[in-house]
């Protein structure tokens, strides 16, 4: 497909902190009422992914996504479930197709994007900067963007099984699971030493909440 204007995605983005920054002052309390749009609190969206194993519905996820701490790669993270990601891209239809117990299971990888093959691309089809690694890996749960270098964050994502603060320093904490660690709980009885996952996990569908 033709690539969208970038002048037409800055818009976009725009448009899109603009409405967050009005919900955030309509969720005023009387604390925070009367401080200017800048100052008041980030209140992190939430998103959600149904996913089927071996064809069968298996459960939904919902992911807090860290926009107080990470604030273009939760951007880019949670494109993919609003509809705001270029050319219509989601995570509807990608597989959790490698994964270890103790470790993480590995989402994301959407179809090769370019004419040049390559992969892992982020909401506005380009790899996505870092941003803010002393964020840790400290617990069960954590949304990381997986990467191939410095600066590469793009659509692929793990999800821990345990604590992986050996990845702290070079992957990029997105958010955590809020709801579904039962459905994590089954994808990692599905996954071998091998890196392995023994059934099929697809995502049905996404949303933002």
């Amino acid at each position: 497909p033709k690539p969208q204007n970038p002048k037409c995605m800055d818009i976009i983005n725009m448009l899109s902190k603009i409405a967050r920054q009005a919900q955030l002052a309509l969720k005023a309390t009387p604390k925070t009422r009367g401080m200017s749009v800048e100052n008041l609190p980030v209140i992190n969206p939430k998103v959600w992914m149904d996913l089927t194993r071996n064809g069968q519905s298996a459960g939904k996820v919902v992911f807090e996504v860290y926009e107080d701490r990470t604030p273009e790669i939760a951007y880019n993270f949670a494109a993919f479930f609003n509809g705001l990601a270029e050319s219509n891209r989601s995570y509807v239809g990608t597989k959790f197709a490698s994964g270890m117990p103790g470790h993480g299971v590995n989402g994301g990888s959407l179809p090769v994007e370019t004419m040049y093959g390559e992969e892992n691309l982020g909401a506005s089809m380009t790899r996505v900067a870092d941003e803010n690694l002393l964020q840790s890996h400290n617990k069960r749960g954590i949304v990381t963007m997986t990467n191939d270098g410095d600066n590469s964050n793009g659509s692929e994502f793990l999800i821990t099984f345990d604590t992986a603060t050996y990845l702290d320093g070079y992957n990029n904490v997105v958010g955590e699971v809020v709801q579904g660690l039962n459905v994590l709980d089954e994808m990692e009885n599905d996954c071998n030493r091998e890196g392995q996952v023994g059934a099929e996990w697809e995502v049905a569908a996404v949303g933002q909440m």
